[in-house]
């Protein structure tokens, strides 16, 4: 169980770090868009 509530609390943490330097990247991006390509 500890394990798995770390990957909750971990994952989204580095999800939104993550999306964060792309959205830094790109800033023509918009808010709603879904479709991130990561190249």
């Amino acid at each position: 169980l500890i394990k798995v509530l770390l990957l909750y609390i971990v994952l989204p943490g580095a999800l939104s770090v993550i999306f964060y330097e792309i959205l830094k990247k790109m800033n023509k991006i918009k808010v709603g868009d879904c479709t991130i390509k990561v190249d």
